[in-house]
């Protein structure tokens, strides 16, 4: 509880918790354990495994793609690197609009439903990328 918001330093409150609340701070790990607990537990579902995938190609793709190779590759097809630099931020700009939208639009519809339109999109776009 916030106590200077009563307008009081908390010097004379009295301590919450007892015996229990300094066992819990002894273990130290309570955080930690469980955050494996959970991990161990998701690791057995196979839509962990199935989004873990899906976020790995994902990446590939983004980072092995795309920023390594992009300002290279337009300067061998004639632009020039500063040219091509200045796309690559745009790129990173609507990267980051992209996600606040997405983070909005995941507050009015199934998060789930949105990951696969997004993915969906991804995939059809690295396949109809060759035929440009």
């Amino acid at each position: 509880m916030p106590w200077s918001r009563y307008g009081g330093t908390g010097a004379g409150r009295r301590e919450r918790g007892g015996r229990r609340g300094r066992a819990r701070r002894r273990r130290g790990a309570g955080v930690a354990g469980r955050t494996l607990r959970v991990l161990a537990a998701s690791t057995r579902r196979p839509a962990f495994w199935l989004l873990a995938g899906v976020f790995a190609v994902c990446g590939a793709s983004t980072n092995g793609l795309l920023w390594n190779h992009f300002t290279p590759a337009a300067h061998d097809h004639g632009i020039p690197a500063t040219s091509a630099s200045a796309l690559l931020a745009v790129v990173g700009v609507c990267n980051v609009a992209g996600t606040v939208a997405a983070g909005r639009l995941t507050d009015r519809v199934d998060a789930r439903r949105v990951l696969a339109a997004c993915f969906g999109l991804r995939a059809l776009t690295l396949v109809a990328l060759p035929l440009l």
